[in-house]
């Protein structure tokens, strides 16, 4: 999660920062997968529930950064800032 409380160190310290003591261990691996917690938009519209995040765009340099190949984006968070959020996450990634 690259958002919520941890928004504020990241962007101290760099999303890179979120990586520094598994990234050998990504880079190393012949596939390494996560799941994108929050979207990576500034656009959108929060959807109205207890808790939304979302991820400033440019951290999302730091996902091939460190050795992630692959980021699935199916949960409870990825629709947190509606359907423009989604796309722009989607563009972002690809």
């Amino acid at each position: 999660m690259m958002g919520g409380s941890a928004l504020s160190v990241l962007k101290g310290k760099g999303p890179d920062y979120a990586f520094q003591k598994t990234q050998a261990v990504l880079k190393s691996a012949d596939l390494a997968m996560a799941n994108l917690e929050a979207p990576f938009t500034s656009k959108g519209k929060a959807f109205h529930k207890k808790y939304t995040f979302r991820v400033p765009p440019d951290f999302a340099s730091s996902i091939a950064n460190n050795g992630l190949d692959v980021c699935t984006i199916a949960n409870n968070h990825i629709m947190d800032y509606g359907y423009d959020g989604l796309q722009n996450t989607l563009r972002i990634l690809d």
